[in-house]
Formats: C-alpha cells, sequence, structure tokens
C-alpha cells in the first residue's frame, strides 16, 4: 500500500458523523445515483459504490462487502462539492483494497465533487482538492444489474 492511500485511508476512517440536516435522493435525478469504480493503480484490485435512489449505498472493494444508508446535498457548495454523510449498516468483515475493514455502526462525513460531466468525481474529506482519493468513473449504465443486497456473517 502506498503511503498517500495509507494516509488518507486513517484520516477518512477518522472522519465521523457531524449531524447536519441533509436528504434523502428519492429520484433518479442526483448525478450520484448510479454505479461507480475506483480503480486502483498498478494492481487489479477495484472499489464500485452503487448508489441507489432509496438512500442505500453497496460497495464492494476486494473481500468487502459494505451496505449502508446514505443522504447528501441536493445541490454543490459554492465552491462545488456536495456534502455526503454515510451510516455502515452491514459489512461482511472482509478487507478492502487497502487491506482495511470497516465497522458497522460507523458514520462518515465526506465530500464529493464531479467533473462537468458528471461522469467522474472525486471524493474528499473536507471542500478542498487537498486530501481526495478518486476519480470514481461512473459505469456504462445507470440502469446495469445492481450489486447485490450483502448477507451478514457474526464471528
Amino acid at each position: 500500500m502506498n503511503k498517500t492511500a495509507a494516509i488518507f485511508s486513517i484520516l477518512f476512517s477518522m472522519n465521523l458523523h457531524a449531524g447536519q440536516n441533509l436528504t434523502t435522493i428519492n429520484n433518479d435525478a442526483h448525478p450520484v445515483i448510479g454505479v461507480w469504480r475506483l480503480n486502483f493503480a498498478d494492481t487489479s484490485c477495484y472499489e464500485e459504490y452503487d448508489f441507489r435512489a432509496d438512500g442505500r449505498l453497496y460497495t464492494s472493494s476486494n473481500q468487502q462487502q459494505i451496505e449502508s444508508s446514505y443522504i447528501i446535498e441536493r445541490e454543490p457548495s459554492a465552491s462545488g462539492f456536495y456534502r455526503l454523510e454515510e451510516h455502515i449498516l452491514n459489512e461482511n468483515g472482509g478487507k478492502d483494497c487497502l487491506d482495511m475493514s470497516q465497522n458497522e455502526d460507523t458514520d462518515y462525513v465526506y465530500y464529493l465533487k464531479f467533473s462537468p460531466s458528471e461522469d467522474q468525481f472525486l471524493i474528499c474529506l473536507d471542500e478542498s482538492d487537498e486530501e481526495c482519493i478518486g476519480y470514481f468513473i461512473r459505469q456504462s449504465s445507470p440502469h446495469q444489474p445492481k450489486l447485490q443486497q450483502i448477507s451478514v456473517t457474526t464471528m
């Protein structure tokens, strides 16, 4: 794992839910709706995010499968970022592409910045381009088969 990815992952994990009022998306009009993929350089590993209009997010990365709920701002801020809050509901205990695992019942806040064509986005820790990961690339069809819900195993 490279140093930048490790630092981002640690900071990302520490960025907890701040509790502001945002809205759940209830239609396919928001640019985040759909399946997005981040390919990791020098490896065949990738992360895939399936944002659904009902406020569910299904994430797949290496051996890790996560089911979350999310809320996102309807419009970007003046600096072009959408604030997104994620709450992890279920996870399978697997490791992601950075060899890390997540915990259930964990909250995150991060900021998405879309390309002008809305076919790519960055995930950032705040409303700046300083600490971001990406680009996540929209997959070919917003109506392609969705990721399956995960089954939870307890240890």
